[in-house]
């Protein structure tokens, strides 16, 4: 799939699909996402209202205190959070809600990281191929977008 897949480091390894959120802004997940239901709450996000459940959330980074961690734990114990993150840069909130969720046996969400030399090709995917279905995939050492 010349140009729908790229290769990515995992910090987080699994295999997550879902559709692509592209997240321009960054969130906070403890006060800017409703944690009982997924949905982003942050008015001045520009996805508020947006669900983050099942999704695989791009781009972005993550703001806020060190409760994000437990917010974002919160998230996935209750079956809400994404399906996994690919992220421009190793972020610590998702670190270090996924190591706690490692600790405690519960589904981990990968979190995979966009070599330098390959962003502007996810940035592009963010634009044109927003809700399409992405696939990250530790044991291929890859991110791909599967188009109908």
């Amino acid at each position: 799939m010349p140009g729908n897949s790229i290769p990515v480091t995992f910090l987080v390894p699994g295999t997550a699909t879902g559709p692509l959120l592209p997240m321009r802004n960054p969130v906070s997940f403890w006060g800017g996402v409703d944690l009982t239901s997924g949905q982003l709450i942050d008015s001045g996000h520009p996805n508020v209202g947006a669900s983050l459940r099942g999704k695989l959330l791009v781009g972005g980074t993550t703001k806020g205190s060190t409760a994000g961690p437990g917010a974002l734990l919160e998230l996935m114990y209750q079956g809400c959070g994404p399906a996994g993150f690919l992220s421009f840069d190793p972020e610590p909130v998702l670190l270090a809600a996924a190591k706690a969720m490692s600790v405690l046996d519960l589904w981990p969400s990968p979190v995979a990281i966009v070599p330098v030399s390959h962003r502007q090709e996810v940035l592009r995917w963010c634009k044109d191929y927003a809700g399409e279905r992405l696939i990250l995939d530790a044991d291929s050492k890859i991110a791909s977008i599967e188009r109908p």
